[in-house]
């Protein structure tokens, strides 16, 4: 972010039409996590790893709405 650059991180499975995905960001360990199968009213949260893409599956077919994170206890 320092020098503006753009990078690709993963493909995203479903997105909707006018919001893709719901993101939170965790600095302290530079993991964004985001919902995948937006489409679909069964989420999967995904966590990816923003230095390597290094993505992985969190909850798969859950019912999740918006997220944030919260960094004064770390939860999600």
């Amino acid at each position: 972010m320092k020098d503006g650059s753009i990078r690709k991180l993963v493909d995203m499975k479903g997105p909707m039409k006018f919001r893709v995905a719901s993101t939170a960001f965790d600095p302290a360990s530079r993991t964004l996590f985001y919902t995948d199968d937006n489409y679909d009213s069964w989420r999967d949260l995904m966590a990816v790893d923003v230095d390597t893409g290094h993505a992985r599956m969190l909850l798969q077919d859950a019912r999740i709405g918006d997220i944030c994170f919260d960094e004064s206890d770390r939860s999600l």
